[in-house]
């Protein structure tokens, strides 16, 4: 016996409303528990993939890695430099600009922007899913590991999820936006377009205390290695650096 029957047209767009509204909490979701971590939309997916997964897949792929901020802590220094293309001692200098996150692969692009019409449609809403980021003037006071792009003269651009002036909270946060002023020991990927990301919410260091720390709220001590003060970490990391680069790895 045949029992499927056609959805009423206010059923499907209440449905189509509601599943957008989960979608849009997932990603919310991610952004919050920290693939908000900086860096850019890599490799785009499968052309055969459905354009909300390639989208929520977008959302998860910065840098080399495709779940950033859910990369554990190393628990060393090699670690540490595994997860890290450069290494610099820099200052926050200014904001470059503010934008919103999208694919590398254009064809990616132009399946959710497809189904961002097909869903305007539909249901006459066409959120905006695309997170936003803030660029950052980085000026370089030191290069600890370079990928031979760059150099002191020249500031880096740090990207970040977010946007300053949604930067402060009343709650702790693992990764705030940084501020103008801010100097950070940051071990970054270098992303498509030319800036740079951080790997984890754990990848830039306050150095200017007694005690290295990371750039949490609640400034949280390192504890992969017992190199704990800002001078014996940064000979700890030169050392590595050049140990690597004398055995070819």
């Amino acid at each position: 016996m045949q029992h499927s029957q056609s959805l009423p047209s206010e059923r499907l767009s209440v449905m189509k409303k509601h599943e957008f509204s989960l979608i849009q909490r997932v990603a919310l979701m991610l952004l919050t528990v920290g693939l908000v971590v900086g860096g850019v939309l890599a490799q785009g997916c499968g052309s055969d993939e459905d354009p909300r997964v390639t989208l929520m897949n977008n959302l998860a792929i910065y840098g080399r890695n495709s779940a950033a901020s859910f990369v554990p802590v190393p628990d060393t220094i090699e670690g540490l430099l595994d997860r890290s293309e450069v290494i610099v001692i820099g200052t926050v200098n200014s904001v470059a600009g503010t934008g919103n996150l999208r694919s590398y692969n254009e064809a990616d692009n132009i399946r959710i922007e497809e189904w961002l019409d097909t869903l305007e449609a539909e249901t006459g809403e066409r959120p905006e899913v695309y997170p936003p980021y803030t660029d950052f003037l980085v000026d370089i006071e030191k290069i600890i590991l370079n990928n031979g792009l760059l150099t002191t003269e020249e500031p880096l651009v740090l990207r970040m999820l977010g946007r300053s002036a949604n930067s402060k909270r009343s709650t702790p946060s693992l990764l705030r936006l940084l501020q103008d002023g801010d100097r950070r020991l940051f071990t970054l990927n270098r992303n498509p377009d030319g800036t740079y990301g951080l790997y984890g919410w754990w990848s830039h260091f306050v150095i200017d205390g007694k005690r290295v720390t990371f750039s949490d709220d609640l400034r949280t001590p390192i504890h992969f290695t017992d190199k704990a003060s800002p001078a014996e970490f940064i000979s700890a990391l030169e050392l590595a650096v050049a140990e690597r680069s004398e055995s070819g790895s």
